[in-house]
């Protein structure tokens, strides 16, 4: 900042300034206030924008559809307590309730939670019911959402609290949906996924169930064709890098995690006593471990470094 001063000399008293004189002050910190004042701004006219937002209202087609869509919920799940109904309504109830759910997928759109606070808990209260009341007790269900997730569809996060292979714990379409699973192990944008739906597999309740004793055996092939392709992909997770902004955990640890729970449902099948599949058991352990020594051998030619062998 420059202020202007009177022309004067202590020893020369008759001394003219031939321009005008200044004086001229400089604040250390005036560079760092402007930027805080700036960044103040900024924040200040965020909070005013979302304090609009959170104002605004709906638009009034918007908030019709929603509450005509309760309404049809609370009446198919009246419908579906009665209990004149016989087995065949019900599904057909849960049927159409379970349409519903999808069709509300295709079409929902974050910037709804733009509205009013009110209007984002009716529609995440509409997910919940027909989510919890509906789509959990559609027996298709398990096919149903892994046929949603590889196309790819909207909103497959709000998808995977429902899916539940346990709920086909007496039929061979358990072991039919672990394989399905483990062959999407090769898109990398299903991982976090996978890793939640692995998990949710009840393994021990399988084995108990009698029905299953003749398909015991075909489940530990499904197991252990899914451990090798997790051997045969783990050099690719390695060497793969996440993309700007990917906010999942990295490739290769997920491919870690995903290790884990197939060694969990190992472990779970080796806790049971059957003579006549434990030397099946054991022949698949040994062949997986080989050909992870071979996988690993050949990685070692072409980069020509140590790697740490995987183990159990």
């Amino acid at each position: 900042q420059s202020i202007q001063a009177s022309c004067q000399n202590v020893l020369n008293p008759v001394h003219q300034c031939t321009r005008p004189a200044y004086i001229v002050v400089r604040y250390k910190s005036k560079q760092q206030c402007q930027n805080s004042n700036q960044r103040l701004e900024v924040v200040l006219n965020e909070h005013k924008q979302l304090l609009t937002d959170a104002c605004r209202s709906c638009d009034i087609d918007i908030c019709r559809s929603i509450d005509l869509l309760m309404q049809i919920v609370q009446y198919l799940t009246r419908q579906l307590s009665s209990t004149f109904l016989n087995e065949n309504q019900a599904l057909k109830i849960i049927e159409i309730g379970t349409q519903l759910f999808y069709s509300l997928l295709l079409v929902y759109n974050d910037k709804y939670n733009e509205y009013m606070q009110p209007l984002s808990e009716q529609l995440n209260s509409l997910y919940d019911t027909l989510g919890e009341i509906f789509v959990k007790s559609d027996p298709r269900q398990p096919q149903i959402i892994l046929e949603y997730i590889v196309f790819n569809r909207a909103n497959i996060s709000r998808l995977i609290p429902y899916f539940n292979p346990n709920s086909l714990i007496a039929s061979e379409k358990f072991i039919d949906i672990y394989k399905k699973l483990s062959k999407m192990f090769t898109f990398v944008e299903y991982k976090p996924y996978l890793l939640q739906m692995f998990r949710k597999f009840n393994v021990n309740q399988w084995f108990e169930n009698p029905s299953n004793s003749n398909r015991r055996v075909t489940f530990i092939d499904a197991l252990f064709n899914h451990f090798r392709s997790l051997i045969e992909n783990y050099a690719l997770a390695a060497k793969r890098n996440n993309p700007p902004g990917y906010d999942e955990l990295p490739l290769i640890e997920q491919t870690n995690q995903l290790y884990d729970v197939s060694i969990g449902h190992m472990i779970q099948i080796l806790n049971y006593s059957y003579p006549s599949q434990i030397g099946f058991l054991f022949r698949y352990i040994i062949e997986s471990i080989q050909i992870m020594r071979k996988k690993q051998k050949i990685i070692q030619q072409q980069q020509h470094k140590t790697i740490l062998p995987l183990e159990f």
